[in-house]
């Protein structure tokens, strides 16, 4: 198991103290929407959902965070693991803000406004 421990975002900003874990290493299916980014596991689904000024910048943002987000979780994936990296939780945006998080992810934004693209990220 290699738990990822990821922010919970709600209203295009972190929510103070509250935090998905996820374990990583049963990731089996990405899916781009128009509006969310969908990333399910053995067990678990976890949906960003991004907004734009029209669609288009829209589904550009989806596809950043995507772009961003599949290679960091695929360094998790699979059971090939040792003891010691089992025992560990991995943070995903530690301590940083939603701009900073859009900034990371490529430029996220709904033009002109940094940071205020990223609806929501959460676990079900």
């Amino acid at each position: 198991m290699k738990m990822m421990k990821i922010p919970v975002i709600a209203s295009d900003d972190v929510t103070a103290s509250n935090f998905n874990y996820v374990d990583v290493s049963t990731l089996q299916d990405v899916t781009i929407g128009a509006t969310t980014l969908v990333v399910t596991g053995l067990g678990w689904t976890l949906t960003a959902t991004l907004d734009g000024t029209d669609g288009a910048e829209t589904l550009v943002n989806v596809n950043l965070l995507a772009d961003y987000l599949v290679p960091l979780l695929l360094e998790y994936n699979g059971n090939d693991v040792n003891r010691k990296e089992s025992q560990k939780v991995y943070k995903l945006w530690h301590g940083l803000s939603t701009p900073e998080i859009c900034a990371l992810a490529g430029g996220i934004e709904k033009t002109g406004d940094l940071g205020n693209a990223f609806v929501s990220l959460a676990l079900s």
